[in-house]
């Protein structure tokens, strides 16, 4: 189809086989699965009724890049098919209603948005990507946003945005966002995750993560923000992982712990880890954080470690704390800690030198050479056992 500069409306529930080019304006599309087994190459696509799925590719045609919409009251399924604006945004939004969206009008899962495939790819080069979905109610795994099996996310300098909330229902294990064996990678962008878990029987995580990469590779901020629901947790990563800022800031928050493992971190600047309610555990050794490290929460015990040295900032700690340094471990902020303190600093000093710092139980120091250890705070100093210094 070509019609120049002019709109292109697709109102019926056409089914195409192949691709299908349109060369012109925003082309609307309003039938309940319209796209199913084709592409669109155009300038924007928007479905105002019933599910989109995706199957064929969905590439720009004008020059220098065009914004493409993807938007279905239902839910809207991306299935090894690459989506690539050659510059302008990307916009993804699935709201599933209701049921299993298995037949009829509806299309796909009782997920909001589900990218699937080894060549699902969204691709926007320096444009930004927007991807928004909600989960069904009354039915068991009513994800918000499920993006799996290899398939990838990526822009240049463009920044990429997920916000996915697990529906409500009598079922269990409603996640915001799952990303799992996926990519999601920028340059310079900002990459921003926010999930919350929906409101079901038990275990409604904010966001879960297995073996997925998000990366910022020439340094951006990276953050994480997760609500988990009836037990779930904030943030929970069921494999390994990786989250890399590279030379920009880190920020995991979640409502009731992070249960961050064997995972990669990698931050050149300031990283956050807020646990609220729950325990933090982030104890890769491989871990790179060579900005100030902050850590927060309100019940549980904090358990980090540091590939090289490690400066924390204003942080407090609920329960117990062990911090394991590559290198010296140092302060430029108070710290307070209601539990244990062990601080172990390999080859490096231990300079916990804030007076205002807070210990309400024994301190346990070890640096496993002729390094200096000094701890200073308020009140009396519970010091148990030194090993150097």
């Amino acid at each position: 189809l070509s019609v120049g500069a002019n709109a292109v409306t697709l109102s019926q529930a056409n089914t195409f086989s192949g691709d299908l080019t349109v060369t012109g304006g925003v082309v609307t599309v309003s039938g309940a699965q319209s796209l199913a087994r084709a592409g669109l190459q155009t300038v924007g696509l928007t479905s105002t009724v019933g599910g989109v799925l995706v199957q064929g590719n969905i590439v720009k045609t004008s020059s220098g890049g065009a914004n493409i919409n993807v938007t279905g009251s239902e839910t809207v399924r991306v299935l090894n098919a690459a989506v690539n604006s050659g510059g302008g945004s990307i916009t993804l939004w699935g709201n599933a209603p209701g049921g299993d969206n298995t037949t009829g009008a509806n299309v796909g899962t009782a997920w909001g948005i589900e990218i699937n495939g080894a060549t699902a790819e969204l691709n926007s080069g320096a444009g930004n990507i927007s991807i928004v979905g909600k989960g069904a109610t009354d039915t068991s795994g009513q994800h918000g946003i499920v993006f799996w099996a290899g398939a990838t996310i990526q822009s240049t300098t463009g920044s990429i945005t997920l916000v996915g909330r697990g529906g409500a229902g009598t079922g269990s294990d409603a996640r915001g966002i799952i990303i799992d064996n996926g990519s999601i990678q920028t340059q310079s962008g900002a990459i921003s995750l926010t999930g919350w878990g929906g409101a079901i029987s038990a275990n409604g995580h904010g966001i879960e993560l297995a073996s997925a990469t998000i990366a910022a590779s020439a340094g951006a901020n990276l953050t994480l923000n997760g609500t988990g629901n009836n037990g779930g947790l904030g943030l929970n990563i069921m494999a390994a992982s990786s989250l890399n800022a590279g030379s920009g800031s880190l920020s995991l928050t979640s409502n009731n712990g992070l249960n961050i493992g064997s995972t990669v971190l990698t931050a050149g600047g300031p990283t956050t880890l807020s646990g609220d309610a729950g325990a933090i555990t982030a104890t890769n050794a491989s871990n790179q954080l060579t900005g100030t490290v902050i850590l927060t929460n309100s019940a549980g015990n904090v358990s980090l470690t540091n590939a090289g040295a490690t400066a924390l900032g204003t942080s407090s700690v609920t329960g117990n704390l062990t911090l394991i340094s590559g290198g010296n471990l140092t302060q430029v902020n108070p710290l307070t800690v209601g539990g244990t303190s062990s601080f172990t600093a390999n080859g490096g000093s231990i300079a916990m030198t804030n007076a205002e710092n807070s210990f309400a139980g024994a301190i346990t120091l070890a640096n496993g050479g002729n390094n200096a250890i000094s701890v200073l705070g308020t009140g009396g100093l519970p010091v148990g056992n030194v090993t150097g210094g």
